[in-house]
């Protein structure tokens, strides 16, 4: 029953697509004929920026032409970004669930998280931690911090939310969880970097900005976003590791 319902889903979707795609195609058609519907020239300009940056190392003359040419036409964009969603929603039960419970939207400045009611809630108490700041202190009442970099101590925790961590060099990282019934913003704007991750089972977007990084985990099951931000002089190894041992725990 459960391969029969996706494949009928699947057919479902396929139709849908079909109807879509065809729509679509027929708005891209009159928008490329209509001069009025152009991308306006500064969100073109930063269009470019942003690419610029991104191919700043391994740009090569082809693949330049290619990016600017897309954004000629702004539906062509468009059309291709519903249909690969349109395909894996229909396709993938894991896609289906997760983008029915995590709502991403990007913004110009920032890119905002947003779960749905179907995620389950945490705990959301909020009061000051009394523990020592050393190694084996619990920072959040369900989250675990399994492994701290050699020379960094614990210099701020709001128990339950944040914790800061410091060494002697002025490098440092913090840990922050928020409860998922809300929204969270991110900041993306002007970015080196803005990518897809899966950390232990769970799906986020990591953002690397300036030498800084920071990785946003949204724990669906669990209804938790969960943050780990270091700043330039942390290496992406030792940011990896950090986040890889920040569980949950009952």
């Amino acid at each position: 029953m459960e391969q029969y319902e996706d494949a009928y889903f699947a057919l479902l979707m396929y139709e849908v697509a079909e109807q879509e795609g065809a729509r679509l195609e027929r708005i891209n058609k009159e928008l490329q004929d209509d001069p009025k519907a152009a991308v306006p020239e500064q969100i073109d300009r930063k269009c470019i920026k942003a690419i610029d940056r991104h191919f700043a190392r391994q740009r090569r003359g082809g693949y330049w032409r290619t990016a600017k040419h897309m954004f000629t036409h702004v539906a062509v964009v468009v059309t291709v970004m519903v249909m690969m969603f349109t395909t894996a929603f229909a396709l993938s039960p894991d896609f289906r669930a997760s983008a029915l419970n995590l709502l991403i939207t990007f913004e110009e400045q920032y890119t905002q998280l947003t779960m749905n009611g179907n995620a389950t809630g945490g705990n959301t108490s909020q009061t000051e931690n009394s523990a020592p700041y050393d190694f084996t202190a619990t920072y959040f009442e369900h989250l675990e911090v399994g492994w701290i970099p050699e020379g960094f101590t614990c210099t701020r925790n709001d128990y339950d939310s944040s914790a800061l961590f410091e060494d002697s060099a002025g490098q440092f990282f913090s840990i922050n969880r928020a409860d998922g019934h809300g929204t969270l913003n991110v900041d993306t704007e002007d970015a080196d970097s803005v990518v897809n991750i899966t950390v232990n089972g769970i799906n986020g977007i990591q953002v690397l900005k300036d030498g800084r990084i920071h990785s946003v985990l949204s724990d669906l099951e669990h209804g938790l976003f969960i943050q780990l931000r270091t700043s330039s002089g942390i290496s992406t190894e030792i940011h990896q590791r950090i986040l890889e041992n920040i569980k949950y725990i009952a």
